[in-house]
């Protein structure tokens, strides 16, 4: 038997050596343990055999059998002959380990789908009900009794009767004063939010489907009657069994298909009306991506979750004492299912109530809790400014129910489904508003408020620029009238109608702006019920004092810092990135000197419009008229007739509904031309 000759390289050697030195201090234990050095000559012909292995180029694949204090080296054993091709000891997987491909979870996002036939099942269930809103429009109107009024109540019963769904885009609806009157608007947002709960087995079911264990192994008390129903989900109590009192949050059964075929119907008629230019071509298409996405954020409560908590934290991090969020337990939640800390206090909405009512004797009884209803009116003031100037994202849907207060009058907001952000555009026109307001220049104030709106379709901006400055002007007088309503001076409101001017104008807003909007309305709707006398401007000072002492804290930290450690990677590559951005500014600078005021969307000329639309409707009837003749000639044919193709275009033309379809796509093709031709040009 001879062994094989290896040659040794000379690499790896602080490796091996690291490893005889362990084989070796293993030898010595060994022998501790057996009594004696008597074992040695046992294992020495192994220690020279290891030796000889890790000295040589085969170290590289050499391999130890388990990992830990167990390990022990293969026995590699002697081979025949000179370079034989034989098989060597393989290193196995550690643990249970089989598939070297294996992925870490994937980026997933809540998204549900409808077929064609649902979406038209709903659709024509939906359509019967507008039906009878239309016709209750038309018989008011013969009455002489129509009025936006009446026809909005209208608008929102319907809605509620269709159920869940729509009772959701009801209150989504209420936000876009940019698509519907302010009439409603205000009427939408009273929508109902009791809705019919789901049975409770269902409840149990989604639960356990998505903890992966039993409701029992979960909590220690589980209340099976909902004390929150609203239209996408139902809220219960309960106890883990760790002690803690929670609110489980469960996903209404096929409320995701259901709200898809809803949507797309919608899609559809709003093609249709753009395809019939009952409404200006383009004007739906950023609106309808914009309600499905919100409708859809909102079922998703991994999201609202991760919300919930990012201002939770915040809050903390920016020592704001007297507003928080509820913890969540995101062991225990998912997409369907969220288990938060149950939040304990008085509704925001009872307070008001009894406010309303002017009910002392419940007044009372809330200031004896502790809670004063003008602070929790600068709380929210202060709240509000916070989410605004500082915070990544703001509570979109702050209305009475969503809001418990407590004790020092702190408060807690909950339902983080609905969320705005602000872009770092839309937060420095913020700032800027906000200073023009300080210093009472109305035409900075018109100009920050129509940036907000750019790119502008073609307007007349001059003329929309003074309509929204007559109304800067009458809340900046109502603002100095110590006799002025509330609603006067609440920005709220002045957002509200802005918007509703911008719906004059045909001008789309984003989604984000609409949800400010929303907020600062629903924001100062609260605030002056609770307290009349407050002042919103000494509020903002009172904010705006905070906020700089936070700021200089911060700089502060930053400037010792760097007085104690030097300058770091950080702030040379900052310094890099300044300077290069400081020859694009100066580019950017002149670009800006050479354009128009106000952004405009790129509109094709008037007149090329007219050409491009002649041709479009040449080019489709020729093809239209050469199928539907040459149709009518080979039909004519199988019938025995055998027309030809000069009498099937007799035939055609004087067919009455080959006439009445051409008269309505004349009608259409008309109106969108007039529709392009009553816009304002801009640009060269």
């Amino acid at each position: 038997m001879a062994r094989v000759t290896i040659k040794p390289t000379g690499e790896r050697r602080g490796a091996t050596s690291r490893v005889q030195a362990a084989v070796r201090a293993g030898i010595e234990r060994r022998q501790q343990r057996n009594g004696g050095p008597d074992v040695l000559p046992e294992i020495s012909a192994d220690l020279q055999a290891l030796d000889s292995l890790l000295e040589s180029p085969l170290a590289k694949v050499w391999t130890v059998e388990g990992i830990g204090p167990g390990a022990r080296f293969v026995d590699f054993g002697e081979f025949e002959g000179e370079g034989e091709v034989a098989a060597l000891p393989r290193r196995k997987a550690v643990g249970a380990a089989t598939d070297m491909n294996a992925a870490p979870p994937m980026a997933h996002s809540v998204s549900f789908g409808a077929g064609g036939f649902a979406t038209t099942k709903r659709l024509f269930f939906w359509l019967f009900a507008f039906v009878r809103f239309f016709g209750g429009n038309l018989l008011d109107t013969l009455r002489g009794r129509s009025s936006s009024k009446r026809s909005a109540v209208r608008l929102r019963e319907t809605l509620e009767s269709l159920g869940p769904t729509f009772i959701k885009l009801g209150q989504q609806m209420s936000v876009r004063a940019d698509v519907l009157p302010y009439e409603y608007c205000a009427e939408l947002s009273k929508m109902l939010d009791k809705v019919t709960p789901f049975p409770t087995e269902q409840a149990v079911e989604a639960i356990e489907r998505s903890m992966g264990r039993k409701i029992t192994e979960v909590f220690a008390v589980f209340d099976p009657k909902p004390i929150g129903s609203a239209s996408l989900a139902c809220v219960y109590q309960a106890f883990l069994k760790t002690g803690h009192k929670v609110a489980v949050k469960v996903r209404r059964p096929n409320i995701g298909p259901m709200l898809a075929a809803d949507l797309r119907a919608l899609g559809w008629m709003m093609s249709f009306a753009e395809l019939t230019s009952l409404i200006r071509p383009g004007l739906t298409r950023n609106f309808g991506r914009e309600l499905f996405d919100m409708l859809m954020e909102e079922l998703d409560f991994n999201r609202e979750a991760r919300f919930t908590e990012i201002f939770r934290h915040r809050t903390k991090k920016e020592r704001l004492d007297f507003v928080t969020a509820p913890r969540i337990f995101r062991e225990l939640s998912s997409e369907e299912v969220m288990v938060s800390e149950f939040v304990s206090g008085v509704f925001l909405w009872e307070i008001l109530n009894a406010i309303d009512r002017e009910d002392h004797e419940t007044i009372e009884q809330i200031r004896a809790q502790g809670i004063e209803p003008e602070q929790v009116a600068r709380n929210m003031a202060e709240l509000f400014n916070w989410e605004s100037m500082e915070g990544i994202l703001f509570h979109a849907d702050p209305h009475p129910a969503n809001i418990v207060c407590r004790p020092g009058s702190t408060i807690v907001l909950i339902d983080f489904g609905a969320c705005g952000r602000f872009s770092s555009k839309t937060r420095r026109l913020f700032h800027q508003l906000h200073y023009y307001m300080n210093i009472e220049d109305v035409q900075g104030m018109v100009e920050c408020s129509i940036s907000m709106l750019e790119p502008l379709p073609p307007i007349d901006v001059d003329r929309f620029t003074k309509e929204v400055e007559s109304l800067y002007w009458e809340m900046m007088y109502a603002s100095k009238d110590d006799y002025a309503e509330w609603w006067e001076k609440a920005s709220g409101v002045l957002w509200i109608r802005f918007a509703g001017l911008a719906r004059r104008y045909n001008i789309p807003i984003n989604l984000d702006t609409l949800r400010l909007f929303r907020a600062t309305f629903l924001y100062d709707t609260v605030m002056f019920r609770l307290w009349k006398e407050l002042d919103l401007d000494k509020e903002y000072q009172r904010y705006f004092k905070k906020f700089g002492r936070r700021s200089k804290k911060r700089v502060q930290k930053d400037v010792r810092r760097r007085l104690i450690k030097g300058l770091d990677n950080r702030d040379y590559q900052r310094i890099e990135e300044t300077m290069r951005m400081g020859n694009q500014m100066l580019g950017r600078i002149q670009h800006f000197l050479d354009t128009p005021r106000h952004n405009f969307a790129s509109v094709i000329g008037k007149a090329a419009y007219g050409a491009t639309m002649l041709l479009r409707v040449t080019s489709f009837a020729t093809v239209v008229h050469l199928v539907a003749i040459l149709g009518i000639a080979l039909g004519s044919r199988w019938t025995g007739q055998s027309m030809t193709m000069w009498e099937s275009f007799i035939w055609l033309v004087g067919s009455l509904d080959y006439q009445i379809a051409l008269l309505v796509v004349g009608l259409v093709v008309i109106r969108k031309t007039l529709m392009r031709f009553e816009d304002i040009d801009v640009g060269g």
